[in-house]
């Protein structure tokens, strides 16, 4: 299922909290993967 067909089959509302999940749950995968780098630098 592509995003455009997601936005037509959702609410406006449910596709701004699914959104807002998974940019969150990438941002913390980042930031996990920037502290495991700066951890090896040691």
């Amino acid at each position: 299922m592509t995003v455009g067909e997601l936005g037509q089959r959702m609410s406006n509302a449910e596709f701004v909290e699914w959104s807002v999940f998974h940019g969150r749950k990438a941002q913390r995968q980042e930031m996990a993967h920037k502290r495991a780098q700066h951890g090896r630098g040691r």
